[in-house]
């Protein structure tokens, strides 16, 4: 693409410094902007028009798994318990903790396509809001024929200081590393309060992309860009065994093949630990090396949540992912709202014209309210305060004067 004068010139300063650190630019320090639809959808076309333009499917499959995974991880830091510094989708990421070892730094970097995107574009929303916004739209681009995942997003998220990304990274030790089922269930069920669902699902986005090595999880790099149930379906039904004991990764098929699971996927299904993993998941299907005996691991009991979303997620026909994206998209909502009390709904930025200024009185748990301000909403008035939902006048936007149009007499909307 051709670059203006300005644009060549933010890429140069941009290029002068490289950290794996996430160095967010705090809310208060810039003039934010809605998160609209014209926005999610130019973030979209964005998304599509650059992913798109990359010469190999390698490289595609790593610009999209790219955008997933920082949306993801940025959140998986979030603790249930700590009030003063919970965390959660914040722009903190520190691509050089141990931790995220097996993820590329080939999004965020100062040099990066994606953060080149961000600055030339959406420099007015914050880090977290887009890559949030960003992911969203990577699995709705990516979902494949008529099957589309459209998690619903919010936004409003403040970004987190480097100063004080890296402060966590070193003190909290809250990322969830690759080791297996006990890892995730002590810091995504017990301490962000997840469902084995929530986590099965979110573990979807493994789906999408490469790791440090190129390595992915199917044969053929092209299925790598398709958010669909595959993935699933592999760590059921495929021969994998670990590649060295105690090292978390799981490999099968031939060397040229890169074909690579983790602990933390395989262990949703099948049962074991790093000490007697010497098996194969389905000794019929190309354990390799196939002159080995292998024992067949343990499967997870019936019943057991993680293995029952699996088998719920891989139901019905080949192009059905409706389990899957279903479950991910509400997951993907849950995670990414953690920790935060003050996110704003996405609005349409037409909706303002079906708005009325007037007062009127409703019915709320039974007694009548009276309040300032009604808008439609699937052909139903209500009030609502919601910034986002409430411009000034029907035809106003402006984001700074929204809280003193939506006054009610100290009581909260249905």
């Amino acid at each position: 693409m051709m670059y203006t004068k300005l644009q060549f010139f933010l890429l140069l300063l941009l290029s002068a410094r490289k950290s794996a650190l996430v160095d967010a630019v705090p809310l208060n320090e810039i003039e934010r902007t809605a998160v609209t639809t014209a926005v999610l959808e130019d973030i979209k076309t964005k998304i599509s028009e650059w992913g798109e333009s990359l010469p190999s499917d390698g490289q595609k499959s790593d610009f999209y798994g790219g955008i997933l995974r920082l949306a993801i991880r940025d959140f998986m830091d979030y603790d249930n318990s700590d009030s003063d510094n919970p965390g959660g989708s914040d722009g903190c990421l520190d691509i050089g903790d141990a931790t995220n070892a097996h993820l590329l730094d080939n999004n965020w970097c100062d040099a990066c396509k994606f953060r080149d995107m961000y600055t030339m574009y959406f420099s007015k929303i914050g880090v977290a809001d887009f890559w949030v916004a960003s992911a969203s739209k990577v699995v709705e681009l990516l979902s494949p024929g008529l099957n589309q995942c459209e998690p619903t997003i919010k936004w409003n998220r403040p970004d987190t200081s480097s100063a004080t990304c890296s402060a966590n990274y070193q003190n909290l030790n809250r990322m969830t590393d690759a080791s297996g089922c006990t890892e995730l269930e002590n810091k995504q069920v017990n301490r962000m309060g997840l469902t084995w669902t929530d986590v099965v699902a979110l573990m979807g986005h493994h789906t999408i992309g490469r790791n440090i090595n190129s390595d992915t999880w199917c044969n053929d790099v092209a299925e790598s860009l398709q958010f669909d149930k595959r993935y699933y379906e592999d760590i059921k039904d495929r021969g994998w065994t670990m590649k060295t004991i105690n090292d978390n990764t799981w490999s099968r098929g031939a060397a040229t093949h890169k074909r690579v699971m983790y602990n933390e996927d395989l262990c949703l299904y099948y049962d074991f630990t790093n000490t007697n993993a010497d098996c194969c998941t389905n000794t019929f299907n190309q354990c390799i090396p196939s002159a080995t005996t292998w024992t067949e691991c343990s499967k997870v009991a019936v019943g057991n949540e993680r293995r029952d979303a699996i088998d719920l997620f891989i139901a019905g026909t080949q192009e059905d992912h409706a389990e899957f994206h279903d479950a991910f998209a509400s997951a993907f909502e849950i995670g990414t709202n953690l920790g935060h009390t003050d996110l704003y709904s996405v609005f349409d930025d037409n909706e303002a014209a079906n708005c009325a200024d007037k007062t009127s009185s409703f019915t709320w748990h039974g007694a009548s309210r009276t309040c300032a301000y009604l808008r439609e909403e699937d052909f139903t008035e209500r009030c609502t305060r919601k910034r986002g939902r409430c411009p000034v006048t029907c035809a106003e936007n402006d984001a700074s004067k929204w809280p003193e149009k939506c006054s009610f007499e100290g009581i909260e909307p249905p």
